[in-house]
């Protein structure tokens, strides 16, 4: 996964998880029985909550290698400055 990739999937993912946690509060904050659509919040939010931490798992997994891409880029600029 590229750094960018990751970027624009923890972006989405993080508002994903934070827009089910505010429907399961309101939810809960009504007192009122429970219907499938409120069932369905939990579990968008638990989905929410394992993706984060599945991502958190590949950064800790791939940092060597975005470390490489910027060692890498970082040399390219050095060389271009050079010129």
């Amino acid at each position: 996964m590229t750094r960018g990739s990751f970027r624009v999937q923890v972006v989405v993912w993080t508002a994903w998880t934070v827009l089910q946690l505010i429907l399961v509060v309101l939810r809960l904050a009504t007192l009122t029985v429970w219907d499938l659509g409120d069932y369905s919040s939990i579990a968008g939010l638990l989905l929410g909550i394992v993706s984060l931490t599945y991502l958190l798992y590949v950064r800790h997994r791939d940092s060597h290698f975005w470390d490489e891409e910027a060692a890498e880029q970082d040399d390219w600029e050095r060389r271009g400055r050079a010129l």
